[in-house]
């Protein structure tokens, strides 16, 4: 056990989880059971070929799957693009769809069409970098977001990478992106334990990033818990000094039965609201 993580493990043994804490690059082949993958894991190529072969097709089953470093950014576009969404619609049903669609913003990959009304409507759209081979950092988070209610230099600076195919300020590298709705967050005042201990404080008109944590096994899809980023620096909320966070008991929050469940083929009955 590496030390850094003995606090860790304690806390877990305290909610009575005979946990083992490791690094990915320690997994054996005859490792068995259900993991919780606890970190990004943008690109297996980290990892020799057969040290990746062992992670995707050993016998762990993941919680939270193994991603190869695709730009999950793009994921919710097929679902406001003209041609894939009706099928998306007919496999989903009318229901789940609604709610996906409700759940995200309008967004769609960039074509030289699409910069014209970029460029003019400007503040009501964002510049996401969806793939970028020589640094996958950018696809990921708040890196690679840039937002079109900055000076209108700027953005034009943008729209031009974006053109080009390249990353603003470095044409070396390649990178494509997609364009999606700036929707204003609500605001939250958060009061919070401030970091000397001694006396509470008060983050004001904060943006929050909600994570939500669902478990899957064969009866299907449960919102367990989730996790709360709040920041009122900038619009990019992200884990930092600067951020609030906190853990949400959703059962407490929200309680059973909230809303009636929906059915997703391959994945099984959820709630609609917990999509």
């Amino acid at each position: 056990m590496m030390r850094p993580y003995s606090l860790f493990r304690r806390r877990l043994a305290a909610h009575g989880a005979d946990t083992r804490v490791q690094f990915l690059s320690q997994v054996r082949p005859h490792d068995a059971g259900t993991a919780w993958r606890f970190c990004y894991t943008l690109d297996l190529a980290q990892y020799a070929p057969d040290h990746q072969q062992m992670l995707t097709r050993g016998r762990i089953r993941y919680v939270n799957p193994l991603f190869h470093g695709y730009g999950t950014k793009l994921l919710p576009a097929p679902l406001f693009h003209p041609k894939a969404a009706p099928d998306l619609a007919r496999t989903l049903g009318a229901s789940t769809m609604a709610v996906l669609c409700d759940g995200f913003t309008g967004c769609r990959p960039i074509t030289p069409a699409d910069l014209p009304d970029l460029a003019e409507h400007r503040r009501s759209w964002v510049l996401k970098v969806t793939d970028s081979p020589a640094d996958r950092s950018v696809t990921w988070g708040s890196r690679g977001v840039y937002f079109g209610d900055h000076s209108a230099a700027s953005w034009n600076r943008f729209l031009a990478a974006a053109a080009a195919s390249h990353r603003p300020g470095r044409p070396d590298q390649p990178a494509q992106y997609m364009a999606t709705r700036l929707v204003e967050s609500d605001r939250y005042d958060v009061p919070f334990l401030h970091p000397d201990g001694s006396r509470g404080a008060l983050m004001t008109r904060a943006r929050i990033r909600l994570a939500p944590i669902f478990f899957r096994d064969a009866k299907g899809v449960r919102l367990v818990a989730g996790h709360a980023t709040f920041v009122n620096t900038s619009r990019k909320v992200y884990l930092g000094r600067h951020a609030v966070c906190a853990p949400l008991d959703w059962a407490r929050i929200v309680g059973p039965n909230t809303s009636p469940a929906v059915t997703v083929p391959g994945i099984g009955a959820t709630r609609a609201d917990t999509i």
